[in-house]
């Protein structure tokens, strides 16, 4: 029996329930300010990213439209040189009839007799008319009895192809910087998607432990990448100056008008005018690298005939310099800045000019022949003996054009008269020169 005043025992009790298992931890969300930080990073790269891709975009435009403008100028050029070439042609052809009818007038008058006579009248009639039909016939041409300045004819006629030409290279050169610039912002883009893709990935479960790096790193490239493109939009792409372009056609136009060996007077005047016409077109685009080349070769000119002029050999000396600085590659202009280094005495200047200017174009016959022509001047004869074979190498190799001789002739013909002249020249040295040469090039110089 239980006695119903008898407590209840322990083993009458239900056991004690064992506390719940505490819950599963997970991960502590980022701090509020880090989630408002790539809240706002994520939106700034965003919108970077979308000015560059309009910028990408307006840089592909421009150098669309620049392709277009070069495409049109090529085709202005050859259709301006076609109709030069005509017009100098013709020109030329009814000027050498006019003076044949002249000259045929003058012996028919000359003779006593009524129906010679009658001829006579006839062909200077006829000449009369034919000089009516040519710009030859303007004063401005006359430079002698019967004798026309041709050669500015012939370039005044070629200027709008010049010109033309001129805008081909200047629209290309804008295509090519339009083209970089939209080059460099499609990198730009894509770095900055990267940069979006790390910032991003910073607020997922995976990479929480990480996510104060992936920001900072994504962050950093971002920056990079906008400081990269603000560069890159800050530098200015040149359009094609008018200005410019004009001054460098007149100046090129009366450099090349130049007869060398005609009347003093003129080949002065000649190379003054292109002299100042370049330094109008050098000051309109002072990276304009022709117009430091012809100018210096205008100034070299002066130098070496003794010309009154500005410049001379020290003004070339300093646009060829300004040239090779404008490009490095050039080989021409290095050879250039060799030459005026010579004349100025600078010997080992030259040589180390002209050794460049020979590493950039090993097959200029110029180049090899000058780089001849200084070792004999600083006494290293052996060099020079091995100097003048490589040159003869070229020739007979058959890689020299017969143009690039007669040119070659022509300027060591120019050169070796101005040494002579020259006060206290070693003329046995000069002459030694002259007659190695024209045993080379098959002339007389």
């Amino acid at each position: 029996m239980i006695d119903p005043d008898e407590e209840p025992t322990s083993r009458l009790e239900e056991p004690p329930e064992e506390p719940p298992a505490p819950p599963l931890a997970l991960p502590e969300p980022p701090e509020d300010g880090l989630q408002r930080l790539v809240a706002v990073l994520i939106m700034v790269v965003t919108l970077v990213g979308a000015v560059f891709a309009f910028l990408q975009n307006a840089a592909g435009n421009r150098a669309a439209r620049a392709t277009r403008q070069s495409d049109i100028a090529a085709v202005e050029a050859l259709a301006h040189l076609s109709r030069a070439l005509n017009l100098i042609s013709g020109e030329n052809t009814i000027w050498d009839l006019a003076q044949a009818e002249g000259a045929a007038a003058e012996m028919l008058l000359a003779q006593e007799d009524i129906e010679a006579a009658a001829l006579g009248w006839s062909s200077d009639a006829a000449r009369y008319v034919l000089l009516g039909y040519t710009d030859l016939a303007g004063s401005e041409y006359q430079i002698g009895e019967g004798e026309v300045d041709r050669a500015r004819f012939a370039q005044e006629s070629l200027a709008p192809a010049y010109r033309a030409a001129e805008y081909q290279k200047a629209y290309a050169a804008q295509r090519d910087g339009w083209g970089a610039k939209g080059g460099v912002f499609v990198v730009v883009i894509t770095v900055l998607a990267v940069a979006l893709f790390l910032i991003g990935l910073s607020r997922t479960s995976v990479a929480a432990g990480s996510g104060v790096l992936l920001v900072g790193v994504g962050s950093a490239i971002a920056a990079v990448a906008t400081v990269w493109g603000v560069a890159v939009l800050a530098r200015p792409v040149a359009a094609p100056s008018a200005e410019a372009i004009d001054a460098y056609v007149e100046g090129y136009v009366a450099f090349n008008s130049v007869y060398v060996g005609g009347d003093p007077q003129r080949l002065e005047e000649g190379l003054a005018e292109a002299e100042e016409s370049l330094t109008r077109a050098i000051a309109a685009r002072p990276s304009y690298g022709d117009a430091y080349l012809f100018r210096g070769l205008a100034r070299f000119r002066i130098g070496l005939y003794g010309l009154e002029g500005p410049g001379g050999f020290a003004g070339a000396r300093d646009d060829f310099a300004r040239l090779v600085a404008l490009e490095p590659l050039n080989a021409v202009a290095w050879n250039n800045l060799a030459g005026c280094r010579f004349w100025l005495g600078d010997l080992a200047g030259a040589i180390d000019a002209i050794n460049t200017s020979l590493r950039l174009d090993p097959d200029d016959l110029l180049a090899n022949i000058n780089l001849s022509a200084f070792l004999l001047v600083a006494g290293d004869t052996a060099g020079y003996e091995a100097q003048l074979a490589a040159s003869g190498d070229l020739v007979e190799g058959g890689g020299v054009t017969q143009w690039e001789l007669s040119y070659v002739a022509q300027e060591y013909s120019q050169v070796l008269g101005a040494a002579a002249a020259v006060p206290g020249a070693d003329v046995a040295l000069v002459e030694r020169l002259r007659a190695d040469l024209e045993a080379l090039l098959g002339v007389d110089l």
